[in-house]
C-alpha cells in the first residue's frame, strides 16, 4: 500500500510539474510575442527619433539662415535710417534742397555728356582709321554752284470750274 500511495504521490508531482511546466510555457510564449511586439515599436519609435532629430537639423539650419537674413536686414535699416537723418539735415532748407538738386542734375549731364564723347571718339577713331580723302560738297550749305538746292515753292491755284 505504501508503494500505491507513493506512486500516487509520484504521479501527482509529475501531473503538478507538466501542468506548471504548460503554464510557464504559455507564460513563456505570451513574454515572447510581448517582446516581439515591444521590439517592433521601440524599432518605429527609433525611426521616429531619427526622422525628429533630421528635421530639427534642418530647421536648425534654416533658423540660421533666417537669422543671418534677419541680421543683414537689421544692419540695412540701420543704414538706411543714418543715411535718411543725414539726409533730412542736408536737405532741412530749401535752398539746401535747390543745390542738391542742381548736383544731381549736373552729375546726370556729365555722365551723357561722357556716353556720347565716349561714342563720338569711337566714331572719330573709326573715321580716322578709314583713311578716306574728305568727301567734296557744299557741307550742308542750301547754295551750290550759285543756285538754290533748296525746294523750290511752287504756288497752285485752285479755280472753278466754268
Amino acid at each position: 500500500m505504501k508503494k500505491k500511495v507513493i506512486r500516487l504521490i509520484i504521479i501527482a508531482v509529475f501531473l503538478a510539474l507538466a501542468t506548471f511546466c504548460g503554464y510557464l510555457a504559455v507564460k513563456l510564449w505570451a513574454l515572447r510575442q510581448q517582446l516581439a511586439a515591444e521590439l517592433v515599436l521601440e524599432t518605429g519609435l527609433q525611426n521616429h527619433l531619427l526622422a525628429t532629430k533630421t528635421e530639427l537639423d534642418r530647421t536648425k539650419q534654416e533658423l540660421d539662415i533666417v537669422n543671418s537674413k534677419l541680421t543683414q536686414a537689421l544692419n540695412d535699416n540701420s543704414r538706411l535710417i543714418e543715411e535718411k537723418k543725414s539726409l533730412e539735415m542736408k536737405l532741412s532748407s530749401l535752398k539746401d534742397l535747390r543745390e542738391a538738386i542742381r548736383k544731381v542734375k549736373r552729375d546726370i549731364s556729365e555722365k551723357r555728356w561722357q556716353e556720347f564723347l565716349g561714342r563720338f571718339k569711337t566714331k572719330e577713331v573709326a573715321t580716322v582709321n578709314a583713311s578716306k580723302p574728305p568727301v567734296s560738297g557744299n557741307h550742308g550749305f542750301i547754295v551750290k554752284d550759285k543756285r538754290s538746292t533748296y525746294k523750290q515753292q511752287v504756288k497752285i491755284e485752285v479755280r472753278e470750274g466754268e
